[in-house]
């Protein structure tokens, strides 16, 4: 907390006092009686004023003289009066304004600091929004990569498989940028091509196992497919390799190596410090 006091906080220098403020007009107005009373004496004579205060004198000519000679002495102490009044309200009016400047200060201290407050709600809002979807965004690549890595050890795609790789292709459309949809919807043709040969290539398997007779036409349908089937691996064992798959999800798996603090945040530190 600043003090009213405290000029060399508010960084201004202390105004400097002229004679009228710093004087004391009751010691002025007593030194002036003084030599008041002294010249009043001087001027009329000891012995005389003696003389003059007797019980022989009358009281009216007593009480003119007291407020003849005392007129002055009143008329100086309430000048006086008046001078050390208006130093006191000088004084007061000074006060006001130098606490004055110290709440206009500790109000733009409490605005700075209500910006930093906000800046660094954003902040924090905004760092476990990138959390959250860096953690979407890697389960979703997890998943994808493990089924690149059962579709290369395998050499076919499953219905299991296949499955899996449409829920993580859904789960993608929400939390990654077009360019990594593109990626994923030419892997999904190629993925559902080689489903279908796949399931051909089942199916004419299960129909020759349970006595079905082999034309040639069947053969070559057969071998066609196993072919077509080839060609959808190579290409699938191509695009989803590591060095393929880094080379489009990694640019959005990267998180910040530290999290910065708003510029208003700093600002405040800077004040509390001073």
């Amino acid at each position: 907390m600043i003090s009213v006091t405290d000029t060399a906080s508010s960084g201004k220098e202390p105004e400097p006092q002229t004679w009228a403020e710093w004087i004391n007009w009751l010691w002025v107005a007593l030194a002036i009686t003084c030599v008041y009373i002294g010249w009043l004496v001087c001027k009329i004579g000891w012995d005389k004023l003696i003389g003059f205060i007797n019980p022989e004198t009358p009281l009216n000519n007593i009480g003119d003289f007291i407020a003849g000679a005392f007129a002055p002495i009143a008329v100086i102490w309430l000048v006086a009066a008046v001078l050390t009044q208006r130093q006191e309200l000088l004084e007061t009016r000074k006060q006001f304004k130098k606490s004055q400047g110290v709440i206009e200060q500790q109000l733009g201290d409490a605005k700075i600091g209500t910006q930093a407050q906000n800046d660094l709600a954003y902040e924090t809002a905004n760092t476990n929004y990138k959390l959250a979807l860096f953690d979407r965004r890697i389960a979703i690549y997890d998943r994808l990569n493990h089924f690149a890595g059962n579709l290369i050890y395998q050499g076919e795609v499953t219905d299991e498989q296949r499955a899996a790789f449409y829920k993580a292709l859904g789960e993608s459309r929400h939390y990654y940028p077009e360019s990594v949809l593109e990626y994923l919807k030419e892997v999904d043709e190629h993925v559902t091509k080689l489903w279908r040969y796949n399931f051909r290539i089942r199916n004419r398997i299960e129909q020759v196992k349970n006595g079905a007779r082999q034309t040639e036409e069947k053969q070559a349908e057969h071998e066609k497919n196993v072919e077509l089937a080839s060609a959808e691996e190579e290409w699938l064992y191509e695009k989803l390799k590591a060095d393929e798959m880094n080379k489009v999800f990694l640019p959005h798996l990267n998180l910040p190596n530290e999290i910065t603090l708003p510029e208003s945040y700093r600002r405040l530190k800077a004040v509390k410090k001073d």
